[in-house]
């Protein structure tokens, strides 16, 4: 969506209706309809509920947040998601095409503000998708940008500011 002003962030949510019933997506629902690649003990480990997210900037970047229930496991089962991850996801989040370098490109570690994260770079060298637990080892995010994934955590980790009476 080309219509978000420049430092907001858009949520969406995906609805089914195909039993009759108009539902929104479970995490496994949404990850079957996309026909992903992820691991059944990871969409296991981070339940049924996620946000998928817009945040305008420069150039839009999408961006998908999951709750883990197990940091470990689910680190273990992102790094074997790794292999189809771009594929899956970088369409959605980039809003472009997937390229066979980029397919074939391997995660590497990085670190961002102080957050261990997984990134896949373009062959220019710029990031084409990152993938991090915040710091509270619960809270996994997928983007197309590290400038999405410090944004998320900002407003993650800001406290609400308190209305006295």
């Amino acid at each position: 969506n080309n219509n978000i002003p420049i430092g907001k962030i858009q949520y969406d949510r995906f609805l089914d209706n195909s039993s009759g019933m108009l539902h929104v997506l479970s995490t496994a629902e949404w990850l079957t309809k996309i026909n992903s690649s992820a691991p059944e003990a990871l969409v296991r480990l981070v339940g049924n509920t996620f946000m998928y997210g817009i945040f305008s900037s420069a150039q839009n970047s999408g961006f998908v947040i999951m709750k883990s229930s197990y940091y470990e496991k689910s680190y273990a089962e992102m790094r074997t998601w790794e292999s189809g991850l771009a594929r899956d996801l970088y369409p959605l989040l980039s809003g472009n095409p997937l390229t066979r370098e980029l397919q074939n490109a391997k995660f590497i570690d990085v670190s961002i503000k102080n957050i261990d994260a997984r990134i896949l770079k373009n062959t220019d060298g710029t990031t084409a998708m990152v993938y991090a637990f915040l710091p509270d080892k619960v809270t996994l995010v997928i983007a197309h940008g590290e400038s999405t994934i410090l944004e998320v955590l900002t407003r993650i980790t800001t406290p609400k500011p308190q209305v006295s009476k």
